[in-house]
């Protein structure tokens, strides 16, 4: 049931009168942190988060109207950020419609309620009201696009160590019913319950917590930056006799990659937001980063040149083509590397998806796809090995 205050009034009696008495499609809310839903961090860390969102399926024309809460049991929540740019930015005044303090939610008592906003299915004019001016965008949130990011923010963590819950609560949501074109009037639309909710666990830790690593692929390594405050390089070795060490560069572009280097003076010394602005976890590849490989990671807490190495931490990378680490290569793994093509990750991530390349290029194109079906077929990987 949709709770109608009065900054929506006007929307929700839209919704009620225009809504379908059945509900098909539902939407799924998350909060992450750098694509994780789980962060350690030190007391008083800054932690970035993401609200996101992805309907159940398409048989709707996609996201018309969003609502939520947002609440954290560690302190006051500041208002979120609107989106500024498109899908999302269509559902921000003026051309779609917030409630008056904005798309970012309303603080009470430390939470933000209605959070979101809606776009312009009434097809207002500037001649009869302000808002909302813009043009519907279709297709909004559908499962078989890009994860629709809803609204971002930042929470300061407490002083105080222990488990803490940045909590998503009463999504109000409704899609553009199917079939319609934009023809008419209006746009029809229908009520679209909460689905799955998915929260962010934040953990304060007072004793810093060392740089932990995990495969992300069979040509990546995920690594969790921990808690520490001081600057530190991370090396990472392939357990193998006769193997070299190598250093890890600096984290580029919008998905966090950083690459092993060849020279330990282009190593990076970096603290844990330097590292990586967004999130708790950095990914790392390089043409030492092959399938089904030992390797062994230690921070380094010392400076270039002296080194103070920490203990050392392993993981294995995928098999290769297996980009969904089930240990068997299927049609499952055929079809997120479709996906991937497509620019969807509700399944495999962009990382276990990125295989080809003598250095993975971040892309996830046709030769990913051959890849895998390459090894759907048994045909191996055919790159070098960092073991002599």
């Amino acid at each position: 049931m949709i709770r109608c205050g009065m900054h929506f009034r006007g929307v929700c009696l839209f919704m009620a009168v225009v809504a379908s008495s059945a509900w098909a499609t539902t939407l799924n809310v998350s909060v992450s942190s750098g694509g994780n839903s789980s962060v350690i961090v030190a007391p008083g860390a800054m932690v970035n988060y993401q609200v996101t969102g992805m309907l159940s399926d398409e048989v709707n024309e996609g996201l018309a109207l969003v609502l939520f809460d947002l609440s954290f049991d560690g302190g006051a929540l500041a208002p979120g950020a609107a989106p500024g740019s498109a899908p999302m930015s269509n559902f921000v005044r003026p051309l779609g419609v917030t409630n008056p303090n904005g798309y970012g939610g309303t603080a009470v008592s430390g939470a933000l309620v209605q959070c979101g906003g809606a776009q312009n299915t009434i097809k207002n004019t500037v001649g009869n009201a302000p808002f909302p001016t813009g043009t519907v965008i279709p297709g909004v949130a559908w499962p078989s696009g890009p994860l629709t990011t809803l609204m971002s923010g930042s929470v300061t963590a407490p002083m105080t160590p222990g488990p803490y819950t940045l909590s998503v609560s009463n999504v109000a949501a409704s899609v553009i019913r199917d079939g319609e074109d934009g023809a008419g009037a209006f746009w029809a639309v229908d009520l679209a319950p909460a689905g799955t909710l998915q929260h962010l666990s934040i953990a304060v830790s007072a004793v810093p917590v060392d740089p932990i690593v995990d495969a992300a692929g069979p040509r990546y390594l995920a690594v969790n930056l921990g808690s520490r405050t001081d600057a530190f390089a991370l090396l990472v070795k392939p357990v193998c006799a006769g193997s070299t060490a190598k250093y890890v560069g600096t984290p580029v572009g919008v998905n966090q990659v950083a690459r092993l280097v060849n020279n330990p003076g282009d190593a990076a010394y970096l603290t844990p937001t330097q590292w990586n602005a967004t999130g708790n976890t950095i990914y790392i590849t390089g043409v030492d980063i092959v399938p089904a490989q030992t390797y062994d990671m230690q921070a380094d807490i010392g400076t270039s040149g002296n080194p103070n190495l920490l203990a050392a931490v392993s993981t294995t990378t995928w098999n290769w083509g297996d980009v969904n680490d089930t240990n068997v290569i299927d049609v499952d793994d055929i079809l997120c590397a479709l996906d991937a093509f497509a620019g969807f990750f509700g399944q495999c991530s962009r990382y276990a998806t990125d295989l080809m390349g003598y250095d993975p290029n971040e892309l996830n194109d046709v030769d990913d796809i051959l890849a895998v079906l390459d090894a759907f077929q048994s045909v191996g990987y055919s790159g070098t090995s960092p073991c002599p």
